[in-house]
């Protein structure tokens, strides 16, 4: 199983090697135009092209591996990444894009952590109870007051222990959802793990 690291000031990437690319063909319509791949890069490549793409808002580069976490386009039947390399980048990704680091997790100490990975691992339909919540937006275009708020209605399981902004299932991707569960009772773990480490010093 592949390597997956950070890229941080302190653990730069290790040339000849393989990046996450999270590309945004246009930088203005990022939440509709984002894809992923994983691309082999010399080091020539990485002191030129790549950072004037990151600098434009055209690229991310997150992560970094020796060797290829996937198999390359024009080998559609070679093995794929197993489910602990799933949920390992996808850990690594709550970390850095969303923000979610340890200090953050160990907030979570009312076990919402594994509530949420449930909600995702259950499967849709009659396992999982949904109720309407409500989003809270900004003003709507054309409102005559555009200070006024507005109201959006939503389908939330009813044990989502968060806001239902934070409730983003992937009806038609269902190993995207078990990835998140996945993820989330790893952090978990880690969490209670850090919890009984500090209760026995």
């Amino acid at each position: 199983m592949s390597t997956i690291h950070r890229i941080t000031p302190s653990n730069p990437p290790q040339f000849p090697c393989w990046l996450l690319c999270k590309v945004y063909p246009n930088p203005f319509e990022l939440s509709n135009c984002v894809h992923y791949h994983w691309e082999h890069i010399e080091e020539d490549r990485w002191a030129g092209e790549l950072p004037r793409l990151v600098a434009e808002g055209r690229m991310c580069i997150p992560y970094w591996s020796p060797d290829s976490p996937s198999p390359p386009a024009d080998e559609p039947d070679a093995p794929k990444p197993d489910g602990v390399a799933l949920i390992a980048a996808e850990r690594a990704r709550q970390i850095s894009e969303e923000g979610w680091t340890p200090e953050h997790d160990d907030d979570h100490d009312k076990n919402e952590m594994a509530i949420a990975a449930d909600c995702y691992a259950l499967p849709h339909g009659k396992h999982r109870r949904e109720e309407i919540r409500y989003i809270e937006m900004d003003a709507a275009r054309g409102c005559a007051d555009p200070a006024i708020p507005y109201r959006v209605k939503t389908r939330t399981p009813c044990r989502w222990p968060w806001d239902p902004e934070w409730w983003r299932p992937t009806p038609k991707n269902r190993i995207r959802e078990l990835v998140k569960a996945g993820a989330l009772i790893a952090a978990e773990i880690d969490r209670l793990q850090r919890k009984d480490s500090n209760e026995h010093r």
